[in-house]
C-alpha cells in the first residue's frame, strides 16, 4: 500500500503568523484560504468503486501535543460535490478504538435526497427531498455538538437537531471516501464516494447561526479552528490511482456559474426557445455578473462553429432579454430592468425593441425575432432532475441496480450539453453527429437514439447486447417529471392523477396510450383460482321480475350480480382513488373471472352486459412506472346483467291469496363446491316491491353456513288479489244473487224462474272451465275450486226448488151470486189468488169467444154460469189471464166484461208456497254463511 503525504504548511504558517500579528483580520485570511483550499477528486475503480481509495487522518497524531481528550462542543463541517452515486455513498467515517460501530460517519442515500448521519449512539435520517445532494453541485455539511443537542447544517441551514450530551473523543481515525467497519478496516466498494472533497475544519466550538450561515458562504467564521483542511497531513490511500488534486473549489468565482449556464446548439428563435427551454425548467438566460458575463463567452467560443450568425459575421445566441432602443431600457421578458446589462455596449440597428444576443463579448440585438440562431440558458431556483423510465426490469439490471436512471444537466467543452447520471451512466451528443447514448463513464455504449435536439420526451432507443443477433428497440422517456408526474412524448408533464382518465392533457394525447390497468406477471395462470378459498362479496339488483307463468311455473328475473374478489398475483396500474376503472391487461393473457349460471341457465343481454372492473381503495405506491396498486387490497368487481328463467314451485292452496316462496340460485361454475367463502355483508341491493301480479314481502340473500359455489336470493311473493276480484269473485257473486233472485219471483212464473236458474248455472260452470284452464292440475282443491263448486251447488239447489214447485198445479173456482161473492171465502187448503169482478171501465177489452159446440152450463152454489165446453172454458181462462196477467187492463179486484154476473177465484196448493218461502230461508243463510267463512279462510292466509 503505497501513501502520499499532501502538506500545505505554508499557507497555515502564514495565517498563524498574520493573525498573530493582527495585520490581517481571520476573516480576511479565511476568506483568500478558502479560495486555496487543495481540492481531492476520489475516483475509486474509474467510477465502479474499491475497497482502497481514501483519505485518511490520524487525530491522535495529527492534534498533538494541544489536542483535548474529548470535546463536549465542536463544530465539525466539510464541503464535497458528487460526481455519481454508487449503492451507499459514504463521504465521512471516524472511528475509534475497541468500538462496534462509526462514532461519526456522514453518507447520502443514491438519490441524494437522504442524509443519514451517525453520531454515537444517535442516528440520524434526514430527508433533503428540497434540495438534495445532486452530481455537479457543491454542497456542505456541518455537525454541531452543544451541551445538550447536536445539530445538523446542510449548506447553511438547520435541518435536524437531536438530544444529547455524549462528548466526542479524539482518539480515533477519520476517512474520508469509505466507511470503515474497524478501525481503518473493512471497506467495500460498494460504499465508496465517487466526488470531490475540500475543507474539513473542526472546531472546538459549537459555532452560532450566523458563522454557520457564512461558512456555507464561502466566508470562514472568525474563531480559530482546532484544525482546517489545509493544516494537516491527509495519508492518501491511492494504489489505483484514483485521486487527483486541483484548486478549483467550490468558492472559485467561476466554479459557481459553469454548472449554471448552458449554450444549445439547435437553432431556434427566442419564443421556441422559451418554450422548449421550460421543459428542462430552464429560462433563457439574462446575465447579472461579470462571472456570467465570462462563462457564455467562454461557452460560447466552445460552440463557436455550431453557433455562427445569419444577421452579422461572427457567432452568438439568444438571451432572455430585451432592448428598447427608444427608452434606452434593457429588461427581461417580465419587463424587469438589467442594470448590468444597461451598463454594457449594446449595438444598434435603428430605433425599435429588439431581443439582446451575446456574440464576440459584446450585446446586440435586432428587431427580427424569426432568426433562429443558438440560445443561451439559465438554470432557475433549483437544478432539476431528469429521469430515464421505461427500463425493463431485465434491462435495467444489465444498466443500474435500480429501474431508472437519473440525471442532471450539465455542459462540458467536448459534448456540450449532455445529461450527467447520479450513477456511472451518462447521456452525450456524438461530435458532430445527431446521434446521443446511454453510456458509462468511459462512454461505452448501451444505447442510443437519434435526435438533433436533446432528447427529452420519449423516443425509441435502441439496445446493442452482443448475444443478440438484432438489436432490441425499447420506448423510453427521459424527462424532469416527478414520480407524481407522468412524461408526455414532448418531454412535458402532467399529474398522475390526470393519466389515462378519458381526457387528454399532452399535446400529442400520448396521456391515453397505452391504459393497461391490470399488470400480471409472466407466469400468471387465468384459468386458476387466485385462493383457495377465495373470499368473495356479492351485491345483487333485482331488476325485474316479470312474465310469470302458472301453468309451468317459471317466471322471467332481470339481474344484475356484482362479485367482487382480491387476485394478489396481480398489480394493477392507472387507477384514481375511489373510482372504478376496467381491466385491460398488458398482455395476452385475462384476469381470472368466475364463471356465473343463473337458475340453472345464463343468458346475457349482450357482451357489454358483462363488465370488469377494479376500484382503488387501497393504499397506493409511487413507482417508475406511475402509482401501482396491490391486488390484495384494490378488488376486482365483475358486474353482469343476466335476464334468466326461474323454476319456482308454486303451492295454489290459497290461490288466489297465495304466498310463493322462490329461490334465484346463482352458481359460480369454474369453482369446487368448497371453492367460495361468501362474506357475510353481501346482500340484495336492490328489489322491486310490487310487481304485476306479486307483492315483494321478502327478498334477502341467503348466507351459506360453510364454504361453496353457489349463492341464493330468497323472494316472499304474495299474490295481488284485485284482478281477480274484479274479474272473478265481484261477477259470480252477482250472478249468485241473480240465481237467489229467481226465488223471489211468484210461484206461477216457473218459465221465467227455471230460464234465468238454469242460464245462471250455465254462465258459472264456463266461468269454472275457463279459470281452472288456466291454472296447472293440482290433486287439492284451491280456493277459488271452492267457491266455484259451492256456487254451483247452491245454484243446483235452486233449480231443484224451482222442479219441486212445478209438481203442483194452480186450479180455479167460481161464483154466480154477485152478492154473496164478496162474502165466499175460500174453503180449507185454497187460497183465493185474484178476485175477477165486472167492470164496465173495460169495454176495449174484447169479449171471450167460446169456441163454437155443445154449450154446457157452468154451476156453482149459486147457480148457472153459462153454456158450452167445460174444459174449453176453463182452459182458455187460464190462458187468458196469464198471457194478459201483467196487462195494464186488468187489475186486481175487476172482471172482464166476457163475465159480467160472474166472480172468478184462481187458487193453488200452500204446499209449493210454503216450500218457495222455505228455500228463500235456508239458501240465503247458506249464502251468508258461507260468504263468512270463506272471507275468514281468506284472512287465515295473511
Amino acid at each position: 500500500m503505497k501513501g502520499e503525504w499532501v502538506a500545505p504548511c505554508l499557507v497555515f504558517f502564514t495565517f498563524c503568523v498574520l493573525s498573530c500579528l493582527g495585520g490581517v483580520s481571520s476573516s480576511d485570511v479565511g476568506s483568500k484560504q478558502t479560495h486555496d483550499w487543495v481540492v481531492y477528486k476520489l475516483w475509486p475503480g474509474q467510477g465502479e468503486g474499491d475497497d482502497t481509495t481514501r483519505l485518511m487522518l490520524n487525530l491522535s497524531k495529527a492534534l498533538e501535543p494541544k489536542k483535548p481528550f474529548t470535546l463536549d462542543t465542536f463544530t465539525l463541517c466539510v464541503w464535497f460535490k458528487v460526481e455519481a452515486y454508487l449503492s451507499v455513498g459514504t463521504l465521512l467515517s471516524y472511528d475509534l478504538p475497541n468500538q462496534l460501530f462509526d462514532a461519526i460517519r456522514f453518507r447520502v442515500n443514491p438519490t441524494g435526497n437522504y442524509l443519514r448521519i451517525v453520531y454515537v449512539e444517535h442516528k440520524i435520517s434526514i430527508p433533503l427531498s428540497d434540495s438534495p445532494f445532486l452530481p455537479l453541485d457543491w454542497h456542505t455539511i456541518c455537525l454541531v455538538k452543544r451541551k445538550l443537542t447536536l445539530e445538523v447544517w446542510v449548506d447553511g441551514d438547520a435541518v435536524h437537531s437531536v438530544n444529547t450530551t455524549s462528548p466526542l473523543p479524539l482518539t480515533g481515525i477519520l476517512i474520508l471516501g469509505q466507511d470503515q467497519d474497524g478501525l481503518d478496516e473493512g471497506y467495500t466498494k460498494d460504499q465508496s464516494f465517487l466526488g470531490e472533497v475540500t475543507g474539513l475544519t473542526l472546531w472546538q466550538e459549537d459555532l452560532g447561526a450566523r458563522a454557520l450561515h457564512d461558512w456555507g458562504a464561502c466566508d470562514l467564521p472568525d474563531v480559530l479552528p482546532l484544525f482546517s483542511w489545509n493544516s494537516v497531513d491527509w495519508f492518501v490511500y491511492n494504489n489505483t490511482g484514483a485521486i487527483s488534486s486541483h484548486q478549483d473549489g467550490p468558492c472559485g468565482a467561476i466554479n459557481g456559474n459553469k454548472n449554471n449556464i448552458f449554450v444549445f446548439t439547435d437553432r431556434r428563435c427566442p419564443s421556441d426557445a422559451s418554450v422548449f427551454l421550460d421543459k428542462f425548467d430552464l429560462d433563457l438566460c439574462v446575465l447579472e455578473n461579470d462571472e456570467d458575463f465570462k462563462t457564455l463567452t467562454r461557452l460560447l467560443k466552445n460552440n463557436i462553429s455550431a453557433c455562427q450568425l445569419q444577421i452579422r459575421t461572427g457567432y452568438g445566441a439568444w438571451l432572455g432579454i430585451t432592448y428598447d432602443d427608444a427608452n434606452d431600457i434593457v429588461t427581461d421578458f417580465n419587463g424587469k430592468i438589467i442594470p448590468y446589462v444597461n451598463s454594457k455596449i449594446i449595438s444598434s440597428q435603428g430605433k425599435c425593441q429588439g431581443y439582446v444576443l451575446h456574440s464576440d463579448s459584446e450585446f446586440w440585438f435586432t428587431c427580427t425575432t424569426v432568426n433562429k440562431i443558438c440560445y443561451a440558458a439559465k438554470k432557475r431556483n433549483k437544478t432539476a432532475v431528469f429521469s430515464l423510465r421505461g427500463l425493463t426490469r431485465e434491462l435495467a439490471g444489465t444498466v443500474n441496480d435500480g429501474e431508472d436512471l437519473n440525471f442532471v444537466l450539465a455542459s462540458d467543452h467536448v459534448s456540450g450539453v449532455y445529461f450527467h447520471g447520479l450513477q456511472q451512466f451518462h447521456i452525450k451528443k456524438h461530435f458532430n453527429s445527431s446521434r446521443w447514448c446511454l453510456g458509462g463513464s468511459v462512454m461505452n455504449q448501451v444505447a442510443c437514439v437519434s435526435s438533433v435536439i436533446p432528447p427529452i420526451g420519449r423516443h425509441d432507443w435502441i439496445f446493442k447486447d452482443d448475444d443478440e443477433s438484432q438489436p432490441l428497440s425499447i420506448p423510453l422517456s427521459l424527462s424532469r417529471c416527478s414520480y407524481k408526474e407522468f412524461p408526455c412524448s414532448d418531454g412535458s408533464c402532467i399529474d398522475l392523477d390526470k393519466l389515462c382518465n378519458r381526457v387528454t392533457e399532452c399535446h400529442d394525447r400520448s396521456d391515453e396510450v397505452g391504459c393497461a390497468t391490470a399488470l400480471l406477471p409472466s407466469d400468471y395462470l387465468e384459468d386458476i383460482l387466485p385462493a383457495i378459498p377465495l373470499p368473495l362479496y356479492a351485491e345483487i339488483s333485482l331488476l325485474k321480475l316479470t312474465t310469470f307463468d302458472i301453468l309451468s311455473m317459471t317466471f322471467l328475473a332481470h339481474l344484475e350480480i356484482k362479485l367482487s374478489w382480491s387476485d394478489p398475483q396481480v398489480t394493477f396500474a392507472h387507477l384514481l382513488p375511489g373510482i372504478s376503472k376496467e381491466v385491460v391487461t398488458n398482455s395476452q393473457k385475462n384476469v381470472w373471472t368466475p364463471s356465473v349460471t343463473v337458475g340453472g341457465s345464463t343468458q346475457f343481454h349482450s357482451e357489454a352486459d358483462s363488465r370488469l372492473e377494479v376500484i382503488a381503495i387501497g393504499p397506493r405506491k409511487l413507482t417508475s412506472e406511475g402509482y401501482h396498486y396491490d391486488g390484495l387490497v384494490n378488488p376486482l368487481v365483475q358486474t353482469l346483467t343476466v335476464s334468466s328463467t326461474i323454476n319456482c314451485h308454486f303451492q295454489l292452496h290459497w290461490y288466489p291469496w297465495d304466498t310463493q316462496n322462490c329461490h334465484i340460485d346463482i352458481k359460480v361454475s369454474n369453482v369446487g363446491e368448497d371453492g367460495l367463502l361468501v362474506n357475510k355483508s353481501s346482500r340484495v341491493i336492490e328489489c322491486p316491491k310490487v310487481l304485476e301480479e306479486y307483492h315483494v314481502e321478502e327478498c334477502r340473500l341467503k348466507h351459506p353456513d360453510s364454504r361453496t359455489n353457489m349463492l341464493s336470493v330468497q323472494l316472499k311473493l304474495k299474490r295481488r288479489y284485485e284482478h281477480h276480484f274484479f274479474t272473478k269473485f265481484l261477477p259470480t257473486s252477482l250472478l249468485l244473487i241473480l240465481g237467489y233472485g229467481t226465488l223471489l219471483l211468484p210461484i206461477e212464473y216457473y218459465n221465467e224462474r227455471g230460464t234465468m236458474s238454469l242460464t245462471t248455472l250455465l254462465v258459472f260452470i264456463s266461468l269454472y272451465t275457463e279459470t281452472s284452464g288456466s291454472l296447472p292440475s293440482t290433486a287439492y282443491l284451491k280456493l277459488i275450486d271452492v267457491w266455484f263448486v259451492f256456487s254451483i251447488t247452491f245454484l243446483t239447489l235452486i233449480i231443484c226448488v224451482h222442479l219441486a214447485t212445478f209438481t203442483i198445479e194452480p186450479k180455479v173456482s167460481h161464483s154466480t151470486n154477485p152478492q154473496t161473492d164478496s162474502n165466499t171465502k175460500p174453503s180449507s187448503g185454497q187460497k183465493t189468488l185474484f178476485t175477477i169482478k165486472p167492470k164496465t171501465a173495460f169495454t176495449n177489452e174484447p169479449p171471450i169467444r167460446y169456441p163454437p159446440g155443445p154449450k154446457t152450463a157452468f154451476t156453482s152454489n149459486t147457480g148457472p154460469l153459462g153454456t158450452g165446453p167445460l174444459d174449453t172454458h176453463i182452459k182458455g181462462l187460464q190462458s187468458r189471464l196469464r198471457s194478459h196477467w201483467r196487462s195494464p187492463s186488468y187489475i186486481v179486484g175487476s172482471c172482464p166484461t166476457c163475465l159480467p154476473t160472474n166472480t172468478c177465484t184462481w187458487t193453488s196448493a200452500t204446499r209449493a208456497e210454503s216450500l218457495l218461502k222455505a228455500s228463500r230461508v235456508v239458501l240465503a243463510a247458506t249464502l251468508i254463511l258461507f260468504v263468512i267463512i270463506y272471507i275468514l279462510w281468506i284472512f287465515s292466509s295473511y
